[in-house]
């Protein structure tokens, strides 16, 4: 069922000054994407704090989180402005000219994980060292770029792209005008924000971005996603959301009384859409907008505490607000392991038939072992290295054994231990 938004301007206006009506550690949260939807606001739920920028702030933002050399572009756009287009042209060389009109493959982010952005939507599957723009050099430890891109700006204009490297926190790209003129050769270092989740820059004024803090719990923001055509077919359509930070997990309650609804029924995921957009929906014909009645949102946050949002109100384009309610329902232990020396640590591919690639990240240079081992705790492998700070690779060679299942374990001399499960075929 849905609520329409009188009762729920009612519901805001009244409840706050009937005496005992509402609990203490529940209040009313306003966050505005401005008349068009031309804002983006990042939003802590611990202070209230909030921070709106225009989308045209930022164009393409870099993770801060090495092992996964994540690359995203602005996909926010309001009603009246332009949207940035990103192509992959398939090529390495960035002297040459290209046309726009040769390329018709847009590149979005997948809004699921931070640790992949559109720059990295391109990367091989199969191969854990492939992030898209660029491949993973074991021996070097860098990521070295082997794609150039084309980007049609807010503006109209055209610039190509190229990250160059990473290579430990440094990021080297140059982007030109399509024809080469104007190059502008850039670096970026991840270490200018210890704190921050991304480094955003703007291609446009050729510059980092400052306005964006450090750290926020939810960005509400416009962003591209796959919805039914109603033709049997997908369009990429650009919604209104909300999206949860790194290290945050969230639990969706649905089809149930969002006041009485408690967190230990519902499975927390990492993804970062579980609130997303459609929390709402439209009357297409009447152009008005209603809230779903029947969920709750849980966010768990990286320190432990745990929040229930219930959204009651929204205004659509012509303000672009949005009104939830916040209450904080205390402290849990969360499923981070912060004192954990590793950052990152996959199995590729799982199940395996032969070789497979071991890939992992540490936060600082340190020596590791990695064992193989079954279920009676029988070692069939083990090596010992010298881990370089940030993403490590190395195969696991063929050792043809017996088809089951094996766990995967990489320990610091310290004696810190992290497992995976992994599948022999």
């Amino acid at each position: 069922m849905i609520r329409r938004l009188l009762i729920y301007t009612l519901l805001i206006v009244c409840l706050p000054i009937l005496s005992g009506q509402v609990p203490t550690n529940t209040q009313f949260v306003e966050i505005e994407y401005g008349e068009g939807y031309i804002y983006q606001t990042y939003y802590q739920l611990s202070d209230d704090a909030k921070t709106q920028v225009r989308n045209k702030t930022w164009d393409i933002a870099f993770s801060t989180a090495a092992q996964d050399a994540a690359i995203f572009h602005n996909e926010a756009t309001g009603l009246a402005e332009n949207r940035i287009d990103l192509y992959a042209t398939g090529v390495s060389e960035f002297d040459i000219h290209f046309n726009p009109d040769a390329f018709s493959d847009l590149l979005f982010n997948e809004e699921i994980t931070w640790t992949k952005g559109a720059f990295n939507s391109i990367a091989d599957p199969n191969s854990p060292f492939d992030f898209g723009w660029g491949e993973y050099n074991p021996t070097t430890h860098e990521v070295v770029g082997n794609q150039v891109f084309i980007l049609q700006l807010r503006d109209g204009t055209w610039r190509k792209l190229k990250i160059e490297s990473l290579k430990g926190n440094t990021y080297e790209f140059r982007f030109a005008n399509l024809e080469g003129s104007n190059e502008i050769s850039q670096t970026i270092d991840l270490a200018d924000s210890p704190d921050g989740q991304f480094v955003y820059f703007s291609l446009l004024n050729n510059e980092t971005v400052q306005t964006i803090p450090a750290e926020w719990d939810l960005v509400f923001t416009r962003y591209i996603t796959p919805l039914d055509d109603n033709e049997g077919g997908l369009l990429d359509y650009s919604v209104s959301g909300a999206l949860s930070g790194n290290g945050l997990q969230v639990a969706e309650a649905r089809g149930i009384d969002p006041r009485t609804a408690q967190h230990v029924n519902y499975p927390f995921e990492s993804q970062i859409d579980v609130i997303g957009f459609d929390w709402k929906d439209i009357d297409i014909d009447n152009v008005v907008w209603s809230i779903y009645e029947d969920r709750a949102y849980f966010v768990l946050t990286e320190q432990g505490d745990l929040w229930k949002i219930i959204f009651i109100d929204f205004e659509g384009s012509s303000t672009g607000v949005a009104v939830f309610e916040k209450e904080y329902l205390g402290t849990l232990t969360s499923s981070t392991d912060e004192t954990s020396f590793i950052e990152g640590f996959e199995i590729f591919p799982n199940p395996v038939l032969a070789e497979a690639n071991i890939a992992f990240s540490v936060r600082e240079k340190s020596q590791v072992n990695l064992r193989l081992f079954n279920a009676l705790g029988q070692v069939f492998w083990q090596q010992s290295m010298t881990a370089q700070q940030g993403l490590n690779g190395l195969v696991l060679p063929d050792l043809y054994l017996p088809k089951g299942n094996y766990f995967l374990s990489l320990e610091s001399a310290e004696g810190k231990v992290q497992a995976k499960k992994l599948t022999i075929q």
